[in-house]
């Protein structure tokens, strides 16, 4: 928690409590469910990375149905 006590969700700090889970459907609950507001900051190195592909992929297929 911040000063303001916010809880702040970074992924580079979760990994421990990450381990084991299914990243689909936590961050799925996460975002949709859990969080007030969103904020994504991309890097030119996020679309070397093989998650937000696979994110868009399934958000496409999901979108499809």
């Amino acid at each position: 928690m911040d000063a303001w006590g916010a809880r702040v969700f970074y992924d580079d700090w979760e990994r421990h409590r990450l381990v084991g889970l299914n990243l689909y459907e936590h961050l799925d609950d996460l975002y949709q469910n859990q969080a007030r507001y969103c904020g994504v900051f991309i890097s030119k190195f996020y679309v070397r990375k093989a998650w937000p592909r696979l994110a868009q992929v399934r958000q496409f297929e999901k979108d499809a149905c």
